[in-house]
């Protein structure tokens, strides 16, 4: 394995981690909506007390409640802080083997922009529209309240889970690049993967391969602008990697390793897992899941959501500071 393919490795594994991280915001999520479906549905019903203008009133209340808390989930700093630790310390491994090296201490990410705006921001949109909805469901047939309800709180808890993802996503990519941008002696440029999700898309499938100096400007023969780098959209699952200054070439010591080449453009989860130790992948399918998921019996929407080994800030601290030891 090249040092480039060990720091591909690493980042691709800890954006595994990153799904299973939001996933577990995403379960806490769920609690707060479930206090505001119970709220909602009670203020709806045909027994419901109080005219409708106070019973609008507890809504947005209620409303206000939920999507403040809601913000709150992702520790957004705490995830940047992870992310850029690890980062550093994947880079000192690759370059203890040559030479002792510490890698700087990278500052933690305080204010991670989703799709160029604050998380606070898409939370108060969201809190705006469900008020509007309600307002509009409450002075209409009662007989058809109830089923636009539970339509409109699924809509507002999968919108919820795109923009945890979203968030958790956007604080360890601010996390890595952090920790990369503060070790340019080790960081020679990055480069764009995405092979984490089946279903690409036509967006991330043009910018895999893609290229860029540490100061983001395009590199190699397809150059698109960085524009803020992964997450690019909503849901999306590719990573940024690092390139190492060392290579064959200017390292005899990598000789051994061959050059320095980072995952092939083309790849994708199934042959990227297949290349993958036994005790990684067991790690990330489930002991001796491999086949099953090469057969298609395990999807890797079941190994990411919610319903499948979520994770703590806590663990992810732990798991990480232990590792490379």
């Amino acid at each position: 394995m090249t040092p480039a393919q060990y720091l591909a490795d690493q980042v691709v594994l800890g954006a595994i981690d990153q799904q299973r991280l939001a996933a577990g915001y995403t379960a806490e999520a769920s609690h707060i909506l479930l206090n505001l479906q119970d709220d909602l549905t009670r203020l709806m019903g045909s027994s419901a007390k109080g005219s409708l203008a106070s019973r609008l009133k507890d809504a947005n209340a209620s409303i206000t409640r939920t999507f403040t808390a809601l913000g709150k989930v992702v520790d957004v700093g705490g995830v940047g802080d992870v992310y850029a630790f690890k980062a550093g310390k994947d880079l000192g491994h690759v370059f203890s083997e040559f030479e002792t090296y510490t890698p700087k201490a990278a500052a933690a990410a305080k204010a991670a922009l989703v799709q160029g705006h604050k998380p606070d921001a898409w939370w108060s949109r969201q809190a705006e529209n469900v008020s509007f909805q309600f307002k509009a469901l409450a002075q209409g047939k009662p007989e058809d309240a109830m089923q636009q309800l539970e339509s409109m709180l699924q809509t507002t808890a999968n919108q919820a889970k795109s923009l945890i993802y979203s968030t958790t996503n956007t604080a360890a990519a601010e996390g890595r690049m952090k920790a990369y941008v503060e070790n340019p002696e080790l960081v020679k440029g990055l480069r764009q993967v995405s092979i984490l999700d089946g279903r690409t898309t036509p967006k991330c499938t043009d910018y895999a391969g893609c290229t860029w100096t540490l100061a983001l400007k395009p590199t190699g023969k397809r150059q698109r602008p960085y524009a803020n780098g992964c997450p690019r959209h909503f849901g999306c699952r590719s990573v940024i990697v690092p390139t190492p200054i060392l290579d064959a070439v200017s390292n005899p010591a990598l000789k051994k390793y061959g050059r320095a080449i980072d995952i092939a453009d083309d790849t994708t989860f199934s042959k990227w897992i297949a290349t993958q130790e036994t005790e990684v992948q067991d790690e990330i399918l489930g002991k001796g899941k491999l086949a099953l998921y090469e057969r298609g019996t395990l999807t890797l929407s079941q190994l990411l959501d919610s319903k499948r080994n979520p994770i703590t800030l806590v663990r992810l601290r732990e798991k990480y500071q232990k590792a490379n030891r």
